[in-house]
């Protein structure tokens, strides 16, 4: 169409064009390799991040069912209860009868599930302020509010199945 400018041209495009969904992608890989998600043990802890993850829901929401995490991290019923039987083997949390619904198990946090997880914290926040220390202030500053713009555009999406 003439007289339109690209901005125009892509606001009036319902879809997403291949080129962006590769440049989300090709971001997706980079921050993962960046943090080191990948690896089998999150911040020299014995746990993968998932695990990690579990730990840091069930301190936020004590006395949560395998099916209340599930939910929130997307994982699949199998996935979900292999990776809580290892902690639970672990010693890291308590599995008890739910008080409504005897089927579920309410979860909570163990003292060395509460331990491992303080220490897993402050590696992370000492690993983040090495490397916000290495940018210039105006560069953090930078960094900051691209990530609140991120969080912003993102938490408007709506996913299409």
């Amino acid at each position: 169409m003439h007289g339109q400018t690209d901005e125009t041209q892509a606001a009036a495009q319902p879809g997403a064009t291949l080129g962006e969904v590769k440049a989300v992608r090709r971001f997706n890989r980079f921050y993962a390799r960046f943090l080191e998600v990948f690896g089998e043990r999150w911040m020299d802890s014995p746990l993968p991040l998932v695990q990690v993850r579990l730990l840091w829901e069930i301190e936020h929401a004590p006395g949560c069912t395998a099916t209340d995490l599930m939910a929130a991290l997307g994982l699949d019923r199998g996935h979900a209860s292999r990776l809580l039987a290892d902690l639970d083997g672990r010693g890291l949390l308590k599995r008890k009868a739910d008080q409504t619904d005897r089927r579920a198990r309410s979860l909570t946090l163990t003292a060395k599930g509460r331990r491992l997880l303080e220490q897993v914290r402050e590696r992370t926040e000492q690993r983040l302020a090495g490397l916000l220390e290495g940018l210039s202030a105006f560069d953090r500053r930078e960094l900051l509010e691209a990530m609140a713009r991120v969080e912003g555009i993102l938490s408007r999406a709506k996913p299409s199945p």
